[in-house]
């Protein structure tokens, strides 16, 4: 069954850096859908006709979970799609009236190994005991699918991956021959561990390399990053983030967890070698990774010495996992099969 025009509803509490664009993506995937925004975050959401209706959520948890409710009532969506961690909470605590919830992790807090072992329990029963509340569950990455099956076995899992914006370059831009810039890009938070960066950064600091975080979020992690050196650029539009990616010899990816980063997918699209601190979103991928200061220093230093040994070959792996045409599929699939099987 086709359904020519649905009316979904997005609710996130995270409106900033990789989520907001992955609802843009399925969005822009998806136009002959009616979208509506309920939303709270770091960024102001688009001006233009991306959505019939931009509505900001109000402070604190019970609120929120009220004003989703009854937002739900009033517009009568189709769909209700969740995306993050409290969205997740305010759509699922108690089921929604409507026939469609969708949730969509952007990665799960239980698999930050950082945590607390008690902590991270708790948090994977919370998603067990929300999962009861809803019809589907979106995955950006294998790793994902896989544990939403385990976590919500009565829900739909729909592996919808994230994809980049960018420019899909086929050579590397002439901007990056002698590069010596090492980046990484996203918000700066304990997630995407600046520490590790910036120790990294410390550690390599007589390979005369330049280290750069584009990007911005916490100020005292800022400031710890400019203590080691690291120019932070501050957020940039999508034309800044190319020329940043362009000018680079190397990302550098230093998250503690992820679902599968939009970070990775533009150094990806614009050609830029790849090394990642190992996690299980990257597992089975072959790309090259890293686990400790003193491993990603010494990689470093492999490269620099030996320019042909950088980690080229498994940009193209990334592209074709995460293509833009696969993103478009899944995102029509995971909304027209949950309301055409009703």
């Amino acid at each position: 069954m086709t359904i020519q025009s649905l009316r979904v509803l997005h609710v996130t509490e995270c409106w900033s850096t990789g989520v907001a664009r992955a609802i843009m993506s399925i969005v822009a995937a998806s136009q002959d859908h009616e979208h509506h925004l309920l939303y709270i975050g770091f960024e102001e959401p688009p001006t233009d006709a991306k959505f019939a209706t931009v509505t900001e959520l109000p402070a604190g948890h019970v609120r929120r979970i009220a004003a989703v409710r009854r937002h739900t009532t009033r517009l009568d969506p189709d769909v209700v799609h969740l995306h993050s961690s409290w969205a997740g909470v305010y759509g699922r605590v108690r089921r929604l009236p409507v026939g469609y919830v969708v949730y969509q992790p952007h990665c799960f807090a239980f698999e930050d190994t950082t945590r607390p072992r008690v902590q991270r329990a708790v948090f994977r029963r919370a998603e067990r005991f929300l999962g009861r509340n809803m019809n589907a569950l979106a995955a950006v990455s294998e790793r994902e699918r896989l544990l939403g099956n385990e976590l919500a076995p009565n829900a739909r899992v729909v592996l919808v991956p994230n994809r980049s914006d960018l420019e899909y370059v086929e050579v590397r831009p002439i901007s990056a021959n002698g590069a010596r810039r090492v980046v990484m890009s996203g918000e700066i938070r304990a997630q995407k561990d600046p520490t590790m960066f910036a120790q990294i950064a410390e550690a390599a600091s007589g390979l005369g390399l330049e280290f750069v975080w584009i990007g911005d979020g916490d100020q005292s992690q800022r400031a710890l990053l400019e203590a080691a050196g690291v120019e932070v650029t501050g957020w940039v539009d999508k034309h800044e983030m190319q020329v940043e990616l362009d000018r680079a010899a190397l990302y550098l990816h230093t998250a503690r967890y992820e679902g599968f980063p939009l970070s990775v997918l533009d150094a990806a699209a614009r050609k830029v070698p790849l090394l990642i601190r190992r996690s299980p979103a990257f597992e089975d991928i072959g790309l090259s990774t890293f686990e400790t200061v003193a491993e990603a220093a010494g990689l470093l230093a492999e490269h620099v010495g030996d320019r042909s040994s950088l980690p080229t070959d498994n940009v193209g792996r990334v592209r074709a996992l995460f293509a833009p045409e696969r993103v478009a599929s899944a995102a029509l699939e995971l909304y027209e099969h949950g309301v055409g099987s009703r």
